[in-house]
């Protein structure tokens, strides 16, 4: 007698978690993840100074501001590109999409060509915008770790082997360029993490440096400058305008679990600019547009001041993970790169 009141409740109990574990169908399935709060598009940076201004005064942010973006919770998912915008972005073992990725505004007479690797690839929210207030065609031709490099071929480390549908997608981009010089394509990618194929076998094209810094290896970067010189030359020869923009900081540490163990010391998530900038790789890819008749575009102000790299700036979180930059921070970069490539009437 004494156990029947235990045993309703452990049975009430099992019952209201059977409820609670179980959708209408009757299926059981694991706890949803709330979703990311839905967030409006803000304001634009007008003008590079004023992104200066804001990256200062994000080096000087010690705590979370009261409102920011997105909420710590979510900053990988709702800095994350768009369903649709993520679909523009290949899978290692893809070559090609069933239909072209065309956004921004698709009836658009001028295009601008996205090409790259995953460094790429976080731009497309700024140029779906300006492609769609500006009149542009953007059409999006990005790999995950592809670089738009011809004439060489990358690792592909997880199947430890030559990544040939890089090569593969990378001609075939060379060969779908626009011929209109009034069109612009735009080149950008990562060699951090990169390996290029030597003799048959894998050849780092940087290795570890102090901290979370990285420096390259001459010979393999010298190959990976070949490369980009000569998907340079391929578009020049087809017309349109080439811009090759700078590799993008890497902050060192994941965003989200940074900010979240950190709320009352954002030092923590800043990274060193000496650490988090490749700036002799850089260097390097200025010197190959300039070669090729190419411009190029530096990103670097825009994430950092001389001596360090913020994770909050404009009350925008920077990065979407350890790699690659938010896509709400980039929103709000969208007048200024479209200045910066060409973009903007």
């Amino acid at each position: 007698m004494p156990l029947r009141a235990p045993v309703a409740l452990l049975t009430a109990l099992i019952l209201l978690c059977l409820a609670g574990c179980t959708d209408d169908s009757g299926d059981s399935g694991p706890a949803q993840e709330p979703a990311a709060p839905t967030v409006s598009v803000a304001p634009a940076a007008p003008d590079p100074e004023t992104v200066a201004d804001e990256v200062k005064r994000g080096a000087r942010l010690s705590e979370l501001p009261e409102e920011f973006l997105p909420a710590v919770p979510f900053v990988a998912q709702g800095n994350s590109l768009t369903d649709v915008q993520q679909s523009c972005v290949l899978s290692y073992l893809a070559v090609e999409r069933e239909t072209p990725c065309v956004l921004g505004d698709p009836e658009a007479d001028r295009e601008v060509v996205l090409w790259g690797d995953a460094h790429a690839a976080q731009w497309i929210a700024a140029l779906e915008r300006a492609g769609r207030e500006q009149g542009w065609r953007v059409l999006v031709r990005t790999k995950y770790g592809c670089p738009p490099l011809l004439g060489v071929t990358p690792w592909l480390e997880a199947e430890e082997r030559p990544y040939e549908e890089c090569v593969e997608f990378n001609e075939r981009t060379a060969e779908m360029l626009p011929d209109s010089e009034d069109d612009v394509v735009l080149l950008a990618g990562s060699p951090r993490g990169l390996a290029l194929v030597v003799d048959g076998r894998p050849q780092p094209v940087g290795v570890p440096a102090q901290g979370q810094g990285w420096r390259s290896v001459p010979a393999q970067d010298r190959a990976y400058q070949e490369g980009l010189g000569a998907s340079l030359e391929a578009a020049a020869e087809r017309g349109p305008r080439t811009v090759v923009l700078g590799d993008t900081p890497y902050p060192g540490h994941d965003a989200q679990a940074c900010l979240t163990a950190n709320p009352g010391a954002l030092g923590a998530c800043a990274a060193p600019r000496k650490e988090a900038v490749l700036e002799g790789h850089n260097a390097r890819l200025a010197k190959t547009a300039r070669k090729q008749g190419a411009s190029y575009v530096d990103p670097v102000p825009w994430f950092c001041t001389d001596r360090v790299c913020p994770a909050i700036v404009a009350e925008r979180v920077v990065y979407r993970d350890g790699f690659t930059a938010g896509r709400l921070y980039v929103d709000y970069l969208t007048d200024v790169l479209g200045e910066a490539v060409g973009l903007m009437d």
